[in-house]
């Protein structure tokens, strides 16, 4: 197994010995987009251009105590665990949604779908950028949102249950959903997944696999 080790650099820049911006745009211009630049200076050395800012990951204020240099370490150490925990969390949800058949999509409690898989980019065939941001009588070409799926919506999320239908139809179909909860408490949205069910073992392949691996030997 391969693994990569970043190595994050912090500078120091002294004004008595040098161009305080003129060291910070070699930096910057010289850095790779997996390195944090976190710039020490002292209170009077803060000119920076809003270009420079954008670039920088902190400022330290100088003097600092060692108790407080060691204090702004763990935190840009936490930080940036954060940043890379949140980096694979997302390659496991969009690895786990985009190769499975069935329709997934997140909504907001307004109707609004933000977030959808590639199934249901195909389905509706409209892009993930189309689509997000949007509600159902857009993404589906209807006139008005389904009646049916806003009371199923408020069923949800008013009762805060999961939910889960089945009919019969040339292919039957399973809809499941589930409540999201909002960071600042109570209900934030649904998730749902819709799932076709193949009536014929010809069609089992091609509806449990992604179509890439379909004609995989």
């Amino acid at each position: 197994e391969k693994r990569v080790v970043a190595i994050y650099a912090r500078q120091s820049v002294d004004k008595k010995d040098m161009d305080v911006n003129a060291v910070l745009d070699v930096l910057l211009s010289a850095k790779s987009e997996d390195t944090d630049v976190i710039l020490l200076a002292e209170k009077e050395q803060f000119v920076f251009s809003p270009e420079e800012l954008s670039q920088i990951k902190d400022i330290w204020v100088m003097p600092m105590t060692d108790e407080e240099i060691s204090f702004r370490f763990l935190r840009w150490q936490q930080d940036c665990k954060m940043s890379k925990d949140f980096w694979q969390t997302s390659q496991y949800l969009e690895a786990t949604i985009n190769n499975v058949p069935n329709l997934v999509w997140y909504k907001a409690k307004n109707g609004i779908h933000e977030k959808v898989n590639d199934s249901f980019c195909r389905t509706v065939n409209k892009t993930k950028e189309q689509v997000e941001g949007q509600r159902h009588a857009y993404i589906w070409d209807v006139e008005h949102d389904d009646p049916a799926c806003i009371e199923s919506e408020l069923e949800v999320m008013t009762m805060l249950r999961f939910l889960s239908s089945s009919g019969n139809y040339s292919r039957r179909q399973r809809a499941y959903a589930i409540m999201l909860a909002c960071i600042s408490g109570g209900c934030g949205g649904e998730f749902d997944c819709y799932r076709l069910l193949p009536t014929k073992k010809s069609e089992l392949s091609s509806t449990l696999l992604p179509s890439s691996l379909c004609n995989c030997r």
